[in-house]
């Protein structure tokens, strides 16, 4: 969708770091929550999709969907100790050190708090459970929070031969019907086994589906709608002439690509970790007057702009990676853009945000409201209008 630029520089949060030197040394990005599950609504009487859409477990039951998943019974709240992933991340090459953040709105935020992969503990107030995706779910309405996350350093050496786990949830292999069609690389089946084929482990199998997307797809911060009666994701792989998308299609795309590879990956929204502003830029760029607040100190700034969607991978030992499957190179023929490359970020998976991809308001069905917002409101961010009330 297209938005006037006043909504696109609004002020979301502020972040301070309080255990660093400077407030650069931050995660890659504010997670707020990932997705286990995709529904593309499939009617094999009439063969069209009509859902297009990533929930967090149990399931879509927000849009009146039932998922037949049994509740997610919640694994940590701000009652008990910090929680700890040395369940997870287990081997020891991997070192880690400890950060605390203090995250500020504008608005006071409710629902899913953004955080970071990884968060300990949460010091707030209210009430804030995490579920099995280790997304923090506030109960009632929050204006500032500090948490406390582990960030974990994996030598490069150890990720090459890394492996899915033997044990984890099917939730995080399932996948929906997708369209089957006849030749090489023409579904999303044939295109999965395709990209892996002779690569022996999950991990490398995961960074060639990445490479595959950002090697063949331009990325358009305006995106392409799906057609009605289209899936979402094989309509951005197959169907779209233009092959563009935004960080939402390319996400979407690794994660059901990988699944088919029996990996477990999560869809995951969140934010772009932001700029750095001194007070004196600040105000300069009308933060201040929009906000009707001041800082006294160089702060971390997350705007609509840094709204992002990417993926995470499960492997055994090295606990969930962040991966980040999209494109940095422009569409070329698309309203817009330009032809340039804005240069590709290959630093670890892909675990940093793309160059000129971070900064995108997530709105998938193109409706003008932000995904965000629409899973704030309970309405479906991948359909303009499911239940005839305009939003």
């Amino acid at each position: 969708g297209f938005y006037p630029l006043a909504m696109l520089m609004a002020v979301k949060f502020t972040v301070t770091c309080d255990t660093c030197e400077e407030p650069t040394a931050n995660p890659q990005y504010w997670r707020t929550v990932g997705k286990t599950i995709y529904d593309n609504g499939y009617d094999p009487i009439t063969d069209t999709y009509s859902r297009n859409q990533w929930c967090p477990a149990p399931g879509c039951e927000q849009y009146g969907i039932e998922s037949g998943i049994v509740d997610d019974p919640g694994y940590w709240s701000t009652g008990n100790t910090p929680y700890t992933y040395d369940y997870l991340v287990t081997n020891p090459e991997i070192t880690s050190e400890q950060h605390t953040y203090t995250i500020t709105w504008i608005m006071p935020a409710s629902g899913y708090l953004s955080t970071a992969l990884y968060t300990n503990s949460v010091f707030i107030s209210n009430s804030v459970t995490m579920d099995s995706a280790f997304n923090l779910d506030l109960e009632g309405y929050a204006q500032s929070y500090t948490f406390t996350m582990t960030e974990y350093s994996i030598p490069n050496s150890v990720k090459q031969g890394a492996n899915a786990p033997n044990d984890f949830s099917s939730k995080l292999t399932e996948v929906p019907n997708f369209p089957l069609r006849p030749g090489p690389d023409n579904d999303v089946y044939d295109l999965a086994a395709s990209i892996t084929e002779g690569i022996t482990s999950d991990y490398e199998k995961a960074v060639a589906i990445r490479d595959y997307l950002r090697n063949n797809y331009y990325y358009n911060i305006n995106g392409t709608l799906t057609p009605d009666g289209d899936d979402y994701i094989d309509y951005f792989l197959f169907g779209n002439p233009e092959q563009d998308g935004k960080c939402t299609n390319f996400a979407s795309a690794f994660t059901i690509l990988s699944r088919l590879n029996n990996i477990p990956t999560r869809y995951v929204t969140g934010n772009g970790i932001g700029d750095v502003v001194t007070p004196e830029e600040w105000e300069n760029t009308g933060y201040g007057e929009s906000t009707g607040y001041s800082i006294e100190e160089d702060t971390r700034v997350v705007t609509m702009l840094h709204g992002h969607a990417y993926a995470e991978v499960l492997l055994d030992g090295l606990g969930w990676l962040t991966f980040e499957p999209t494109s940095s190179n422009q569409c070329p023929t698309c309203d817009g853009n330009s032809a340039t490359n804005t240069g590709e970020d290959n630093t670890v998976d892909g675990e940093g945000t793309q160059p000129g991809t971070e900064h995108e308001i997530n709105d998938s069905d193109g409706d003008g409201l932000s995904d965000e917002y629409e899973n704030g409101i309970g309405t479906n961010p991948f359909d303009m209008d499911t239940d005839g009330d305009g939003l």
